[in-house]
């Protein structure tokens, strides 16, 4: 009688493990780009006027000043959710906005196999 509960015990207990998935808090970087500030981009903002807007860009694309860079990455769980918002400045003015505001899903990069590997 004692096996038998022993055994249920056992079973039920391991059964559990298999769906048990460990806690993974909800992680956000980059820059928070909020709809409503960046509907107040208006062309020909200066570059000043723009970080006191949106902040300091994360990127910084050391070739070509004139270029800003905002990225903002959410991961909750497995998923990973990425926006950007890209800059252009002509003269220390914004001339061009390039938006990919829509939260779209980051899928994960497959492991790179090594071809090299000796037999």
């Amino acid at each position: 009688m004692k096996k038998i509960i022993i055994i249920t015990l056992m079973g039920l207990l391991l059964a559990g493990c298999g769906s048990f998935q460990a806690y993974q808090p909800q992680t956000q970087q980059g820059n928070i780009l909020q709809t409503s500030e960046i509907n107040h981009l208006k062309l020909g903002m200066n570059q000043q006027d723009v970080v006191n807007l949106l902040g300091e860009p994360v990127l910084n694309d050391v070739l070509n000043e004139n270029l800003w860079t905002y990225v903002y990455t959410k991961r909750h769980g497995h998923k990973t959710f990425k926006k950007d918002l890209v800059l252009h400045f002509k003269d220390g003015q914004l001339v061009k906005v390039d938006k990919d505001l829509k939260s779209k899903q980051v899928k994960k990069p497959k492991p790179i196999k090594d071809t090299k590997t000796k037999k």
